[in-house]
C-alpha cells in the first residue's frame, strides 16, 4: 500500500480523514485499496474505520467520474492547444494518470495546470510522442509562470527535462526550455491540429523555447532555431 495512504488510514486526525477523502473522491485506485481494507485486517484508526464504513463504494464511483469530468474540462481551458492535438481518450487517460499520482496532491507546479503537465510530459515521452509532449510542457510552463513568475520553475528538478530560468538584458524575466520541434507555426502562434501536422513532418531539429515576462505583466513566447 501507498505510504501516504497508509498513515492517512492509521491516523485518526480530523485533517488526515479529510485528506483521505478527497483522495477517495478521485482516486478509483485509493477507492479500491481503501474498499479491500474494510474486508481485511489491515490497521486503521478506530474513527477512520467508522467513517470509512458510512461511504457507499458505489456511489462514490459515480462521483469520480463527475469530478474527473470536471477536472479534464478546467485543464481544457490552461491546455486549448493541446486539448486539440488529443483525442478524448488520451486526454482522459492522462487525466486519471495524473490523480493517481503523488503530483496532484502534492502541487510540485506553480498551478495544476503545471502539475498536470509535469506528468503529462513524462508519459508522452515514453510513449514517442514528443511533439505532443513539448506542446504540453510550453502550455504548462505558461500557467506556471504567469501564476507566479518569482517562484522556482519545477521542470528544474525533472530528469531530462533541461530547463534556464534567466533575466535579460532588458531586466525582464525569461525561462527557456529545449526542444527538437519547431513548436509554434510560421506566424508565431501555437499550432492547431493542421499547422500541428505541418510541423511535425519536418525533420526534427534543436530549437530553444522561450518564454518572457516583459515590465507589464505580458509573457511573449518564442522559437528560435539553433544552429547545427
Amino acid at each position: 500500500m501507498d505510504p501516504d495512504l497508509q498513515h492517512l488510514l492509521q491516523s485518526d486526525a480530523p485533517a488526515s480523514r479529510t485528506a483521505l477523502y478527497l483522495r477517495l473522491l478521485y482516486s478509483p485506485s485509493c477507492a479500491r485499496a481503501v474498499h479491500a481494507l474494510l474486508g481485511g485486517t489491515e490497521s486503521c484508526a478506530p474513527q477512520t474505520l467508522a467513517f470509512l464504513k458510512s461511504i457507499d463504494f458505489e456511489r462514490l464511483g459515480l462521483e469520480q467520474k463527475a469530478r474527473l469530468r470536471n477536472l479534464m474540462y478546467h485543464l481544457g481551458e490552461a491546455f486549448p492547444c493541446s486539448w486539440r492535438l488529443m483525442d478524448v481518450d488520451l486526454r482522459r487517460d492522462l487525466v486519471e494518470r495524473f490523480v493517481e499520482t503523488p503530483s496532484f496532491w502534492r502541487f510540485p507546479g506553480r498551478s495544476l495546470p503545471e502539475s498536470f503537465a509535469l506528468v503529462a510530459w513524462q508519459i508522452l515521452r515514453e510513449r514517442q510522442r514528443s511533439f505532443l509532449a513539448d506542446v504540453v510542457r510550453l502550455e504548462g510552463v505558461l500557467s506556471g509562470f504567469a501564476t507566479a513568475p518569482s517562484k522556482a520553475a519545477p521542470w528544474q528538478n525533472l530528469a531530462g527535462a533541461d530547463h534556464e530560468c534567466v533575466a535579460t538584458t532588458a531586466g525582464e524575466t525569461a525561462e527557456r526550455f529545449p526542444s527538437q520541434w519547431q513548436l509554434l507555426d510560421d506566424d508565431s502562434q501555437l499550432p492547431t491540429p493542421s499547422s500541428a501536422a505541418e510541423l511535425m513532418a519536418r525533420a526534427p531539429a534543436p530549437h530553444r523555447i522561450s518564454l518572457t515576462l516583459d515590465h507589464d505583466g505580458d509573457i511573449e513566447i518564442a522559437c528560435v532555431r539553433l544552429a547545427t
